[in-house]
């Protein structure tokens, strides 16, 4: 069974949160979606802090040496210090990072800084020129 990380911002709304991932879960048969604010609530305190956490997400792996998640998938082009760590780290690894959603999504090549004073949505996805997964 495939695992996607939705890097869904931790004050998201619960009812959007819940509406991607049930988007993403019948789109994608077999695949369990896992958004950011459980995996925080699940994982945080053990990793250490934000570092750690983020790290963890990105090439984590389970008891089986499985992987946590297969890919991480962020809705939304803007994302904040942490969704850029993982992402940084995801693509360091050579993890698959997609922006979009059931609909259609493009590659992530990168992440770059756009507004230094904003810890919430600070950075911007790069995406790939070429053909969406």
């Amino acid at each position: 069974m495939k695992r996607i990380f939705l890097a869904s911002a931790k004050d998201e709304s619960v009812d959007k949160v819940a509406e991607w991932k049930a988007e993403v879960e019948a789109a994608i048969p077999g695949v369990t979606v896992v958004d950011g604010l459980t995996d925080w609530q699940q994982n945080f305190s053990r990793c250490g802090g934000w570092n750690g956490w983020a790290d963890d997400v990105a090439t984590g792996r389970d008891l089986y040496g499985r992987p946590r998640y297969d890919a991480i998938l962020c809705p939304r082009e803007s994302v904040g210090k942490a969704t850029m760590q993982i992402v940084q780290a995801a693509l360091g690894v050579g993890k698959p990072v997609l922006l979009g959603g059931a609909h259609g999504a493009q590659r992530v090549i990168g992440v770059v800084q756009s507004d230094p004073t904003s810890w919430k949505s600070g950075w911007e996805l790069v995406v790939s020129d070429g053909p969406s997964a």
